[in-house]
């Protein structure tokens, strides 16, 4: 439930998982040892949350990825994953604008939801998310100038 953090929160989440040991992470040591198992019991494993317990599947594996292959110049649109749905990132952001890309499984998702997904996504972009944004870098949102020190103060009390 991201929703329910801030950026800079998530931030902190995101440096964990990608720097700590990966024996100090309990999804990564499940993944190791589920990866350990022999093939024809992961291949059973996998049947079995797709077919006999499908309410677990979300659980287990997730029904949605998101795909950072875009910092190495990719831009695929084909992410052959177990999930329904995947989000992408343009590689080259053209004048500091990037597209998004949705990937999705036509037989689970239709086209509609996706596109108003991509509607509420943009708006919490412009303005929660970089509301955000401006406070954690200092700026003035309306003008991206620097905000002064009175100000700072203002937004860092409002913030508490």
């Amino acid at each position: 439930q991201p929703d329910f953090f801030t950026l800079e929160e998530l931030q902190e989440q995101y440096d964990h998982y990608r720097k700590a040991p990966i024996e100090d992470i309990k999804q990564f040591r499940h993944q190791i040892s589920f990866a350990k198992a022999p093939s024809l019991v992961r291949r059973f494993a996998w049947w079995m949350l797709f077919n006999v317990w499908p309410e677990k599947r979300a659980t287990h594996m997730g029904t949605f990825g998101m795909s950072i292959s875009g910092y190495q110049g990719v831009y695929g649109s084909k992410h052959l994953a177990p999930n329904t749905t995947t989000l992408g990132v343009d590689p080259l952001p053209r004048r500091g604008k990037a597209k998004l890309m949705l990937t999705f499984d036509h037989r689970v998702m239709d086209g509609t939801p996706a596109t108003r997904l991509f509607g509420r996504l943009q708006h919490m972009m412009q303005t929660t998310i970089s509301k955000e944004l401006a406070k954690m870098v200092g700026v003035d949102l309306q003008t991206l100038q620097p905000l002064s020190e009175t100000q700072l103060k203002t937004s860092k009390s409002d913030a508490a």
